[in-house]
């Protein structure tokens, strides 16, 4: 039976794609989808990148601040003997951690202790004279205590500095404080001191690096006086304190009477004829020599202050004194401050492949926050 022209016309062949055309279709689409992964990777990266470099910033600005602030209050609040305290006769930074009772300053990298009065009247002298090994400190009532006052700003836990003209120092700490006015100690005295000494209410906050083994990377941890190191910011990767002077040799200022007055650096030498300590001859002392005239002539480095400078002498006020610290610290004029930080994530941290080009796939690298600060101490700024 012959079939209908009808029925021929309805028939048709249909043909699928190709092995070619499948191929380039899926070429194309692994293409787009590579694109917006790469978008999207960019973009996941960003958002983990951004909250810990604000982080990063937020623990440098912790750091920077309490650094600042007790650089430029270093030499400052000592209201009694001001020309004989830190920041003038004596040193106000120091490349070393305070100790209570002996304490030679040594020169250690990376730290840094300033040294001011306590804010408010902690200020007194000896009103008899203290022997070696005693253990209280009977102070003369300031005349700028108010009577209703009764420990005169002195407190059980302070830190007090024992100071006099010729460079000698003592750290010590109070037990307590008994009427009218004597201190009690927590460790007996290393040496003698005598009546008119300075004692004053000291703070004394030091910087140095500590290994954190938990990020394999430091912390900045900060001591009060001689206490426990406390953190102050974490993921540090560097610390480096470098030292300056005011630039020219120190001298001692001369009235046109001839007589000597106030010393540029380090403590004043005691007139001609005068013995300051033992070890040095009449009318010297740690810091001045004589010359063949009677002039006094500095007796530190004359070089600009570097580390190494500030532990190899002559120490003040002897090398003998049971607390003893080199005279060029006398000199430092302002310290140069390093410090970096790294993020917390150390998916994030640039390691030093990246430097040369190699980066994390998917990941947007951090560098570390790196911060330079030239600071003065506060009596080279004029504060008191």
């Amino acid at each position: 039976m012959t079939p209908c022209p009808q029925a021929r016309g309805r028939t048709r062949t249909e043909a699928g794609a190709t092995l070619v055309e499948l191929l380039v279709a899926i070429a194309l689409l692994g293409l787009a989808l590579g694109t917006v992964a790469m978008l999207a990777t960019a973009v996941l990266a960003g958002f983990e990148a951004d909250p810990a470099a604000a982080d990063q910033h937020q623990r440098a600005r912790g750091g920077i601040a309490a650094l600042v602030d007790d650089v430029q209050r270093a030499g400052s609040g000592f209201v009694q003997s001001s020309d004989l305290a830190p920041g003038t006769a004596l040193p106000a930074l120091v490349p070393d951690v305070v100790a209570p009772g002996a304490w030679a300053v040594r020169a250690v990298p990376r730290t840094l202790t300033t040294l001011a009065g306590r804010r408010g009247a902690a200020h007194a002298t000896l009103r008899a004279p203290a022997a070696a090994g005693d253990i209280w400190l009977r102070l003369e009532r300031p005349g700028f205590c108010a009577p209703v006052t009764i420990t005169c700003g002195f407190a059980a836990g302070d830190d007090v500095l024992l100071f006099d003209e010729h460079g000698r120092v003592a750290f010590v700490a109070v037990r307590q404080v008994v009427p009218p006015l004597d201190l009690e100690l927590a460790q007996p005295l290393g040496e003698a001191w005598r009546i008119g000494a300075s004692v004053s209410a000291v703070v004394a906050h030091a910087y140095a690096l500590r290994p954190d083994p938990a990020t394999g990377l430091a912390q900045l941890v900060r001591r009060l006086g001689a206490g426990p190191a406390n953190p102050v910011v974490d993921f540090v990767t560097r610390f480096d304190v470098e030292w300056h002077g005011a630039g020219g040799t120190p001298f001692v200022r001369v009235a046109p009477d001839g007589t000597l007055e106030d010393a540029t650096a380090g403590p004043r030498p005691p007139p001609s004829g005068t013995s300051a300590d033992p070890q040095w001859p009449a009318g010297e002392n740690c810091a001045y020599a004589r010359d063949g005239a009677g002039a006094p002539v500095w007796r530190g480095s004359a070089a600009p202050v570097a580390l190494a400078t500030l532990g190899d002498g002559p120490w003040c006020p002897s090398a003998a004194a049971p607390s003893r610290w080199d005279v060029d610290l006398a000199q430092v004029a302002r310290v140069r401050v390093t410090f970096a930080v790294a993020v917390a994530s150390a998916r994030l941290r640039l390691p030093a492949s990246a430097l040369l080009g190699g980066r994390r796939s998917g990941t947007r690298l951090v560098p570390d926050l790196t911060v330079v600060m030239d600071l003065v101490p506060g009596r080279r700024n004029g504060g008191q």
